[in-house]
């Protein structure tokens, strides 16, 4: 890993130091935390919050969504952003917080979720979710479901 050249930032230059093995890794100032988003270095807010979205609807995810939680009063689906339009390792939750109907995940246009084409999920009961990584291209894989 040789994570270099970071940007500059709002308070200053995100500063970086190297070790022995190579490896260099940025830092910020004192209120700021660096943060990879997979092919460059940003910054955020120490304390800050990833976006929390409602839904009770059906809904079309964009890459400025991270967390959707979902009410519902009959069945729906959230279309999720093109994976391409996200970054690598771009994460994205969806839970359902009340209802007992059936919440469908659908991919976007031709990508695909866990590299299948028939490739929607479904989550079928209150409280449980679903967490999903976008691979930066075509697919979306799962990587956490169930009560929480």
């Amino acid at each position: 890993m040789n994570l270099q050249n970071p940007p500059d930032i709002l308070m200053g230059v995100v500063q970086s130091t190297t070790y022995p093995n190579g490896d260099t890794l940025p830092y910020a100032p004192a209120n700021l935390v660096p943060v990879s988003t997979g092919t460059q270095w940003t910054t955020t807010p120490i304390g800050s919050h990833a976006p929390l979205t409602s839904i009770s609807a059906a809904y079309s995810a964009s890459n400025a969504n991270h967390t959707i939680l979902a009410t519902l009063s009959a069945g729906f689906t959230v279309t999720l952003p093109a994976a391409a339009s996200m970054a690598v390792g771009q994460e994205l939750v969806i839970k359902n917080i009340a209802g007992a109907f059936t919440l469908t995940i659908a991919p976007s246009g031709s990508d695909h979720i866990e590299g299948s084409a028939s490739s929607n999920t479904y989550i079928t009961a209150a409280n449980y979710y679903v967490r999903l990584i976008s691979d930066g291209v075509s697919n979306w894989w799962i990587t956490g479901q169930g009560v929480g």
